[in-house]
Order: structure tokens, then sequence, then C-alpha cells
């Protein structure tokens, strides 16, 4: 992808061709692995982000190995200073995803994959607000937070609509150890209820977690 002005209606990838720091020397079948960078903005730069990358893997890489990608694909991620929910994300990419062309032939359909067995999202309520946290060491955890957000079943579950969701949520991260998680992506929103806490939740959590 080629390095574009940042502009306030789409998230914008920074210094993914020349400039681009390679962050680890390892050279793998998908060439060396180079840092794309991301500005989100909003709650759907984070969707375009991922629905971006996804495109990409799938275009480029043999099928039997896409899942393998996306655990493959690290992902850090810091606040932009001065704002109150602006996050630039950072992707370890294999070169040759980023390129233009195609690495391989384009799968006939895209691989759905299953996230099934990914750790749910710790979510708790406190009053007027839901939070919702998630921990991210790779581009597979970030994507399964994007698809459990909409999935609109799971959201009803939790007294939420993804409209709702898009007028009132703020996005803030923080550190984790690096070791099981890079970062934790934690969504603030307003629902309508005085509930102090949730009468369930998405898994077990501490005070630690958010």
């Amino acid at each position: 992808m080629k390095t574009n002005a940042i502009d306030s209606t789409s998230p914008q990838q920074i210094g993914a061709d020349s400039g681009t720091a390679v962050v680890r020397a390892t050279v793998s079948k998908y060439g060396a692995v180079r840092m794309a960078r991301y500005l989100l903005r909003s709650f759907d730069d984070w969707f375009d982000v991922c629905e971006t990358v996804n495109r990409q893997v799938q275009e480029r890489v043999e099928r039997d190995e896409i899942e393998s990608v996306f655990h493959e694909i690290e992902c850090w991620a810091m606040t932009v200073p001065n704002t109150i929910s602006n996050i630039i994300v950072g992707l370890g990419i294999p070169s040759r995803i980023l390129e233009d062309q195609q690495t391989t032939t384009r799968p006939v359909r895209p691989l759905q994959l299953d996230f099934s067995k990914s750790p749910k999202p710790a979510v708790k309520r406190a009053r007027q607000a839901l939070v919702m946290a998630h921990d991210v060491k790779s581009f597979f955890d970030l994507s399964a937070f994007s698809h459990y957000l909409q999935n609109s079943e799971g959201l009803k579950a939790q007294g939420l609509e993804l409209a709702t969701m898009r007028k009132t949520v703020k996005m803030i991260i923080k550190k984790r150890d690096g070791v099981k998680a890079n970062f934790a992506l934690i969504m603030t929103c307003t629902v309508d209820s005085d509930e102090e806490e949730a009468p369930s939740q998405s898994r077990e959590t501490s005070e630690g977690d958010v």
C-alpha cells in the first residue's frame, strides 16, 4: 500500500513503503517484516484497517497459510498525544504482502477464519457505561475483537447496538508485558442502564484487567 496524507475521513497507513523501518531482520517466504502504521480516529477506522489487511493477506498468501500469517503479524499500539481517542496501531507485515503485486493466485473465495476459540473480551458495566477490553498480541487478536463487535447478537446480549456504540465509544489502550499481549484495546461506551455491574461477563475478569 502507498503512503497517504492524513485526513479526517479514513484510517491512514503511515510509512508502509519508502522510509519504513524493518522491525525484525528475519526474512520469511513473504519477505522481510515491515512496520505498517495506521491512524485510528474512529471506531470505523479500526474495522477498515482489519478489512484492508485481511484482504491483502487473503490475496497474497497461500490459502493454507493465511491463519498462521494472521498470528505471525505482531501488533503494537500507542495513543496520539493530546487526543482523547486517537490511536496509532502498528502491524509487522511481511513486505510482499504490502506490495501491490500478488505473490500467489487469489483464493476463489476468502477464507473465513474461526475466531470461536479466541478469548472473548473482558466486559464490565458501571452505572451508565460499558467497558470492553481485549488483549492484543497479533493481527489475529485484533481481528477477533473486531469480529466480536460486529456480531449483532453478541452485542445485544450486552444491551448494545453497533449504531449506538459508534456515537458514544471511546478507545484507549493499556500496555501489557509483551509476552502474551503487547497492549489491551479498551472500548468504553454509554448504555441506558443504571446497573452498576452487568449480570454476566464474557469472561472472568478482575480490576486489573481493564
